[in-house]
């Protein structure tokens, strides 16, 4: 039996009265664009493309969040911990619920054509030509590099030079 545990969303940190507000200034931060094309976020972005949605709690206390969860979250509702927010469009700015999918982060990973994770897993072949097949190849199962694949023949190639 799996228990699932909902996540905490942005707007439970927030009394009810101040919500409605928190949504019209999030909602006049974005750019529906026409029929089901990417919602770009107009506001502020994080470095790396993703938008950040901020609200001042006093003077000097904020709480802020990507878009694109606070999207998910407003439209389609909670998810669960564990999960995050991958975009199907691949576009880091889109908050369009549509384009959004909850899913774990070894997917989200796998689903990213560009993350060394994604690219070493499609290797067929290690750096000196040996096959990574069932009979050559050895997967780490736990530690730091659980998942990590390792060449037979170099390992004992290696082995006979020590």
């Amino acid at each position: 039996m799996t228990i699932k545990i909902q996540y905490r969303g942005f707007l439970d940190y927030f009394p009810q009265e101040k919500r409605q507000s928190i949504v019209e200034n999030f909602e006049a931060k974005i750019d529906k664009g026409k029929n089901n094309q990417c919602w770009h976020w107009l506001g502020g972005k994080h470095p790396t493309g993703y938008g950040m949605f901020t609200v001042r709690l006093n003077s000097d206390c904020t709480k802020t969040t990507r878009a694109h969860r606070l999207s998910y979250e407003l439209y389609t509702g909670k998810f669960y911990l564990g999960l995050t927010v991958d975009h199907l469009c691949n576009n880091k700015s889109c908050v369009n619920p549509a384009h959004l999918e909850p899913v774990t982060s070894a997917e989200n990973t796998r689903r990213c054509g560009h993350a060394p994770a994604t690219i070493n897993a499609r290797k067929k072949f290690c750096k000196h030509g040996h096959p990574f097949d069932f009979i050559n190849t050895y997967t780490y199962k736990s530690g730091p590099r659980k998942g990590q694949r390792k060449c037979r023949t170099c390992e004992r190639i290696r082995a006979r030079k020590s």
